[in-house]
């Protein structure tokens, strides 16, 4: 999941615009935002854990 880039996020949202299912309706624009939000919770979760590794390996190198 979190080796997905914001590229890839947004061309798969483009790409089911493209074939309609999005457009123009009520429940496709509340999909599209429940897509958009899924997508930017992963995000932001996969930015928590690779910022707290960070800050893991920067306490490791400090001990040492």
């Amino acid at each position: 999941m979190c080796d997905r880039t914001a590229g890839e996020r947004k061309s798969l949202l483009s790409s089911l615009g493209e074939h309609g299912i999005l457009h123009f309706t009520c429940l496709g624009l509340c999909f599209r935002f429940l897509l958009e939000t899924v997508f930017l919770y992963q995000m932001l979760l996969c930015e928590g854990i690779e910022g707290s590794r960070r800050e893991e390996h920067l306490d490791a190198s400090r001990r040492v």
